[in-house]
């Protein structure tokens, strides 16, 4: 019995070593690389009532000294202008990404729980919102240079029920 328990110690502190290592290079990574440059964005959202709200936004992608990934700029929904930040982190413990959204200047913040796929060259962010509803964005490119991002963007209530929904393009400005 104590070999089994000194045997199971060993591989535990091996996983954890393991799990400690596997470091994210957001510089190399087969998604967040060709998230870096420049970026004008447009689209629009639908509201349940049918009634369209614009977006405009314009940003950049960049690899921090600390090894996250930083995406900044500005963002306009209807008349409303606001500077934003999303800081992108991986978890190496549990090897799964997180994502806070803040308005600069002091306004709002949300985190998002992030799911990337090296493979589709996509990703999906999700966070809970007061009263238990959700907002989720489906980040996927939509051309073979990488050069236009298309953002598939859905605001849930706490009853699933859909209070806004629509697409936003982006498209590279400069590498």
């Amino acid at each position: 019995m104590k070999t089994y328990i000194t045997a199971l110690l060993c591989l535990l502190s091996v996983l954890a070593l393991t799990a400690q290592e596997k470091k994210v290079d957001f510089k190399a990574h087969p998604f967040f690389k060709l998230l870096a440059g420049e970026w004008k964005s447009e689209g629009a959202l639908t509201d349940k009532d049918g009634k369209v709200i614009t977006i405009a936004e314009e940003w950049k992608g960049r690899v921090t000294d600390e090894g996250t990934f930083v995406m900044e700029g500005s963002l306009r929904i209807d008349d409303k202008q606001q500077d934003v930040r999303w800081t992108f982190s991986h978890n190496s413990a549990t090897d799964s990404y997180v994502a806070e959204r803040v308005e600069l200047g002091g306004g709002d913040s949300k985190t998002f729980q992030v799911s990337v796929s090296d493979v589709t060259l996509s990703m999906e962010l999700k966070a809970l919102l007061d009263g238990d509803g959700a907002i989720t964005l489906k980040e996927s490119f939509a051309d073979e240079k990488h050069d236009t991002l298309k953002s598939e963007v859905s605001v849930t209530s706490a009853t699933s029920e859909i209070q806004f929904s629509g697409t936003v393009t982006h498209k590279r400005v400069k590498p």
